[in-house]
């Protein structure tokens, strides 16, 4: 198995995509609404990078590579933990 290879699989793509489009639709509505406020553009780029934090952790090398080295399942688990809340809960 090439352990460095990129694992595009279907379930983690399309829940990630719908999430964006979801939240991308209600940020445009706010915006258009008048609500700037609580729909600066800051918040909508914070949360789709957010998502394609979560997407890359799961389909990059770095999954494929947990399953043998427990460290990088780790790191795998910090990136997933750490930084993907701070950004989506913004």
């Amino acid at each position: 198995m090439d352990v460095y290879r990129w694992n595009v699989r279907a379930e983690v793509i399309v829940p990630l995509l719908v999430l964006a489009v979801l939240f991308a639709r209600g940020w445009w509505v706010l915006r258009g609404r008048g609500h700037g406020r609580f729909a600066a553009p800051w918040r909508l780029a914070a949360f789709e990078g957010g998502l394609l934090l979560i997407g890359l952790a799961l389909m990059s090398p770095l999954d494929t590579l947990g399953y043998y080295l427990f460290f990088v399942s780790m790191i795998q688990h910090q990136v997933l933990d750490h930084a993907d809340e701070e950004e989506i809960a913004v």
